[in-house]
C-alpha cells in the first residue's frame, strides 16, 4: 500500500509538470520571447546528508554521490527567456556514520532516485546567476546498515529543494550549482522522535545544444 501511494504521488507529479510544461508552451502571448529551445543535460555532483533527530552523536555522510540527468525547459515571458522549468532524474547518496566506544565504525546509509522539480530564474541582464525552488520525491533502491541495528527505512521520501547557481560557459550550458534539500517525510517510523533528511549538494550541470 505505501508503495502504491508513492507510485500515485509519482505518476501525479510527472502529470503537472507535464501539463504545466504544454500549457506554458501553448498559452502564449503575442508579446512574449520565445528564444530557448527544450534541451537535454547531465549533472554530477557531492553532498554532505545527514537524518535529524535520530542518530546521536553521528556526523554526517561525507561525500555523498549525486548523478543524473535533467531537462531544461523554458516558460516564455513578455521580456526575455528567464524562466524555466528543469525537472531531474538524480541517483543521491544519502544517511550518516558514526563510530562505538570501541571506535568501530558505524554506517547507516539510504541510497535514492530522486526526483525534483525545479522552478528556475535567471537574474542579471546577462543571465549570470539563477535562483531555483520545487518538490521533490525519492523512493529508497538501497539501504546499508553497518555495525548497527536499524529500523528499516520508508522506501519513499517528499522533500523541498532551495538552491542557486552561476552560468559558467555559453548560455545556460555549462553551470555551477548549489541547492539545500529538506525532507518532510519521518524516514525512520518505528524510531522515536521524527527522523527527516537532510542535506546540501553541489553540483556541475552541462545541457547540450543551442539555447536558440
Amino acid at each position: 500500500m505505501k508503495h502504491l501511494k508513492f507510485l500515485f504521488f509519482l505518476i501525479f507529479t510527472l502529470t503537472f509538470a507535464g501539463v504545466t510544461t504544454v500549457v506554458a508552451q501553448t498559452n502564449i502571448p503575442d508579446t512574449a520571447v520565445v528564444k530557448g529551445k527544450v534541451r537535454f543535460g547531465v549533472k554530477l555532483g557531492g553532498q554532505i546528508s545527514g537524518v535529524s533527530n535520530i542518530h546521536g552523536g553521528s556526523s554526517k555522510r561525507f561525500p555523498g554521490l549525486t548523478a543524473g540527468v535533467a531537462l531544461q525547459i523554458p516558460i516564455p515571458d513578455e521580456e526575455t527567456n528567464r524562466f524555466y522549468i528543469v525537472p531531474e532524474l538524480i541517483y543521491s547518496q544519502e544517511g550518516e556514520k558514526s563510530r562505538t566506544n570501541e571506535n568501530k565504525s558505524i554506517k547507516f546509509y539510504n541510497d535514492y532516485l530522486s526526483l525534483p522539480i525545479m522552478m528556475r530564474a535567471y537574474t542579471l541582464d546577462n543571465n549570470l546567476f539563477f535562483i531555483e525552488i520545487g518538490p521533490k520525491v525519492s523512493y529508497l533502491i538501497h539501504q546499508k546498515n553497518k555495525g548497527l541495528e536499524l529500523t528499516e527505512a520508508r522506501k519513499y521520501d517528499v522533500g523541498l529543494c532551495i538552491g542557486g547557481g552561476v552560468n559558467i560557459a555559453g548560455e545556460h550550458k555549462l553551470e555551477l550549482g548549489a541547492r539545500l534539500n529538506w525532507g518532510l517525510v519521518d524516514i525512520y517510523p518505528d524510531m522515536e522522535g521524527k527522523s527527516k533528511n537532510i542535506g546540501g549538494a553541489i553540483s556541475l550541470s552541462y545541457f547540450f545544444g543551442k539555447n536558440n
